[in-house]
């Protein structure tokens, strides 16, 4: 099924926040295509960023580890909207 494209906007949307707004345009698609929508994830990600829909992601960072001095990679989550809430800030600030 091709959908009109307020459907179409509609239908990543809604998604998107029933999946408590952590999905990313490749989950995205994963999603839509369960409800037989098809669309591409390049398209998908040009709408999220229409809407203005970022998806929470594991940010990796690089700590130093007190015992042996050599680096650990470790992951930290980002709730979401608080991304954007930081960006806000740091947009204002700057």
């Amino acid at each position: 099924m091709v959908p009109d494209e307020s459907d179409l906007y509609n239908a990543i949307q809604q998604t998107f926040q029933e999946n408590r707004e952590v999905y990313g345009a490749r989950k995205l698609k994963k999603a839509l295509e369960k409800k037989q929508i098809f669309v591409s994830r390049r398209k998908i990600t040009r709408i999220m960023k229409e809407l203005g829909l970022e998806s929470a992601y594991s940010d990796k960072k690089f700590k130093v580890s007190s015992k042996s001095g050599t680096g650990v990679r470790t992951k930290t989550w980002t709730p979401p909207g608080l991304r954007k809430e930081l960006k806000n800030v740091f947009e204002e600030a700057g």
